[in-house]
């Protein structure tokens, strides 16, 4: 009875990062729109700048980190969305076209947890490079 009462905390707490992570990812899943449109923008400037590469160096420079840092931000949120694992057995799961479930026989609730919360962590970088990403684009888009 206790193995049985740790294990459906250890579920509970899983399913509550697994849900948080969610919540994240939809709270930025929709940014990747405006990447998109700031990638577009970054390499117009580019372009246009491209003409004379030798007075326009460094500022070519700083449009070529921006859009990586977009770039890898956004690859970043594509290879998470890919690989999310559910919590196995739990079939309340809203966002289960994303998950890969794992077996749950294959997992201790040690390893669910741990799962759940690498894949919490991740989700909290990818907004972070998001967001600075985005940043620096539109820094870089408004300065003269």
């Amino acid at each position: 009875m206790v193995n049985c009462g740790r294990s459906n905390q250890s579920k509970e707490e899983a399913m509550l990062l697994y849900n948080e992570s969610m919540r994240i990812h939809d709270e930025v899943m929709p940014r990747m729109d405006e990447m998109f449109k700031l990638e577009n923008g970054l390499k117009a400037l580019r372009d246009s700048l491209a003409a004379d590469t030798v007075a326009n160096a460094s500022r070519l420079a700083e449009i070529n980190t921006g859009l990586t840092e977009l770039d890898k931000a956004g690859k970043d949120m594509m290879d998470w969305m890919h690989n999310i694992q559910d919590v196995p057995g739990a079939e309340e799961n809203k966002h289960s076209h994303h998950n890969k479930a794992t077996s749950a026989e294959t997992l201790t609730d040690g390893q669910v947890l741990k799962i759940q919360q690498d894949q919490k962590a991740a989700i909290e970088q990818v907004k972070i490079a998001m967001e600075l990403g985005i940043e620096k684009a539109k820094s870089l888009l408004l300065k003269k």
